[in-house]
């Protein structure tokens, strides 16, 4: 019976977890650019900052049913305009963090069952 416990508590405790999934790199700099003071992502588990903000807030959970990465990357810095207007603010990043928000924005999709 000793034994048996021994055994439990090793394939327990002493097993390696099972592999954690990491956060994508497009969330992380969403977040870590402070994207959700003016928009949530409901779909991802990120909800609205406090703001001070008059701005309406945005879901951007299905952003990749309407918008691909291309577009997406133009508008957050001002090369391209939604209902004649740019973005609120410019995206303030890196080329490369720029292009992997507009890639993770674009796979925010309605789920298909």
């Amino acid at each position: 019976m000793k034994y048996v416990l021994i055994a439990a508590f090793a394939l327990v405790f002493l097993s390696p977890s099972p592999p954690q999934a990491e956060t994508p790199a497009g969330k992380k700099i969403f977040l870590d650019k402070k994207c959700n003071v003016c928009h949530t992502v409901i779909s991802e588990g990120i909800r609205l900052q406090a703001s001070d903000s008059n701005v309406p807030v945005l879901d951007l959970s299905k952003t990749g049913d309407t918008y691909d990465r291309m577009w997406l990357a133009k508008y957050l810095v001002h090369q391209e305009q939604k209902d004649g207007r740019p973005h609120p603010t410019k995206f303030a990043g890196e080329r490369q963090q720029l292009a992997k928000v507009a890639e993770w924005l674009a796979g925010l999709k309605t789920a298909k069952n």
